[in-house]
This record gives C-alpha cells, structure tokens and sequence, in this order.
C-alpha cells in the first residue's frame, strides 16, 4: 500500500507470474509502523547512507528501517524466496531511488537504493531481485524467472516472491 492509501498493484505482472509463484506481500514501510495515509517518506543526505524521513518531518526513520529490514530479510531467507521490488521507492528501490539535498533539492546525480533492499540483497547477494518495471517487458520477465528456476534449483528449494 502507497503512503496516500493507494497501491501500484500491476495486474498483468499478477497474472502473468502468478500462476508459477506464490506471492508474499511485503511492506517495509507499513511494517514499521508508518500506516496509510500519511506524509510520503524520502531519502536525503549521502546516496551511500543516506536518511529516510518524512517529507514534512524531521524524523529519522533509519534505525526502524534497518532493524526491521534485518529482521524480515531473515525470516524471508526460511521461505526461499525470490524478490520483485517497486522502483524509486525509498524502501524497496533497488536502483536510481532519488536522493535529495538535505536542503530539499534532488540531486539526480545522486541515485541511492532503498534501505530495505539494500538489507536484503546484503543479506542475500546471490537473491534474484528485480523491479516490478522490468517484469512488464516480456524479455525481462523470462530473464527474471531464469534467473529463479537457476537460483532454485541450487538452493533445492520452492521459490516464492515477495
């Protein structure tokens, strides 16, 4: 669920994956707490450790995040999972996710990752992830579930996406 109460659910990558995974819904963001609605977050600061606050707020949602991040990135490691992340989110962005001045300017020079995949795909280097973007592209989806059936049949495991 988005920070306004909305979603960003694409049907077609549902319907298209759906039948060959089982799908963990994840949500850094509501996990920690934040609900919905309520004030977007962003990431300010250093791309390579940067802070994720409120847009409005001063509060540093970094300690919750990273904690939680660990966290789940460990309890997910027991369902052998694979993941589909969502773009340019400050939580779940695996790259280009914007980063802005602690003055509030963007600084599209300054690309970060979101903190909760940064988390996982520390914890897990080899984890086939990918952003939901790629998934509409035909070829990209083959390439994304190659990638599963390879990373499962190592690990001898059923894969499911989170």
């Amino acid at each position: 669920m988005r920070y306004d109460g909305g979603h960003k659910r694409s049907a077609a990558i549902v319907e298209l994956l759906g039948p060959r995974f089982t799908w963990v819904p994840v949500c850094p963001e509501m996990e920690i707490g934040l609900g919905a609605p309520r004030e977007p977050v962003w990431l300010t600061g250093d791309p390579h450790a940067p802070r994720m606050q409120g847009v409005r707020g001063a509060r540093d949602l970094v300690p919750e995040m990273t904690a939680y991040a660990r966290r789940r990135a460990r309890e997910l490691a027991a369902l052998d999972i694979a993941g589909v992340l969502k773009s340019a989110s400050p939580s779940c962005g695996l790259r280009d996710v914007p980063v802005w001045n602690d003055d509030g300017a963007h600084s599209a020079s300054r690309p970060g990752r979101g903190l909760f995949a940064a988390a996982l795909t520390a914890a897990w280097p080899g984890l086939p992830v990918v952003e939901e973007g790629h998934l509409v592209d035909p070829a990209g989806r083959e390439d994304f579930v190659a990638r599963v059936l390879a990373y499962a049949a190592r690990s001898r495991g059923h894969m499911t996406a989170a």
